[in-house]
């Protein structure tokens, strides 16, 4: 990291100014996915404020990552004609679904890690798998899945209880060396719903 020489003094950090620059970055922006145009006016509208602050010689550095900026995930849960529409994103590194129709089939959830040497089994092939946690943080955990071939994965983020689409992926190199399912993420909300647990 550059050292960054400061030229003059800047106002207090308060409550209110990091409340407008949140309020910036997430309302005025918005999505800010890697490789986005909202990534690039995130990092711009920060190098202004560090600048505004004082500090000289500050700079931004391009680097490679792996993104999703355009990608489109269709999900609908229930059984019958009980359907429910869920938001959903792709997770970066995430392949397309096999065929160039819908993929339908039964949901097994999974919680992370606390099933996953019970539960990351062949009998997965050709299921959606709800992964109710943590990705794989495991190497093996992530073979198991992909030698699984499950048709499609569905990931819940059990530590952010929320009612919006996070943005996430896998580690990039487990994804080149050993593959990866088809991958998408849904709102905390929309799973604990769809799960029977609670919500309407």
């Amino acid at each position: 990291m550059n050292r960054s020489k400061r030229t003059r003094s800047s106002p207090a950090p308060s409550k209110d100014r990091i409340q407008q620059h949140w309020s910036y970055l997430c309302t005025t922006i918005g999505e800010r996915r890697a490789g986005s145009a909202g990534d690039r006016a995130a990092a711009d509208y920060i190098l202004d404020q560090f600048r505004a602050a004082g500090l000289a010689a500050v700079h931004a550095e391009s680097f490679p990552c792996v993104s999703v900026v355009n990608a489109r995930a269709d999900v609908v849960i229930g059984n019958g004609g009980a359907l429910k529409s869920v938001p959903a994103r792709v997770l970066a590194g995430s392949p397309a679904t096999a065929g160039s129709g819908p993929v339908e089939s039964e949901l097994v959830w999974i919680e992370m890690p606390e099933q996953a040497e019970r539960l990351l089994q062949p009998a997965l092939r050709g299921k959606i798998v709800v992964l109710f946690g943590p990705m794989p943080t495991r190497v093996e955990w992530h073979q198991r899945l992909v030698k699984a071939q499950p048709a499609a994965v569905i990931h819940v983020d059990d530590r952010l209880p929320f009612e919006w689409v996070k943005d996430d992926g896998v580690y990039p190199a487990w994804a080149r060396r050993y593959g990866m399912p088809p991958t998408i993420t849904i709102p905390f909300r929309a799973a604990w719903a769809c799960a029977g647990f609670g919500g309407t």
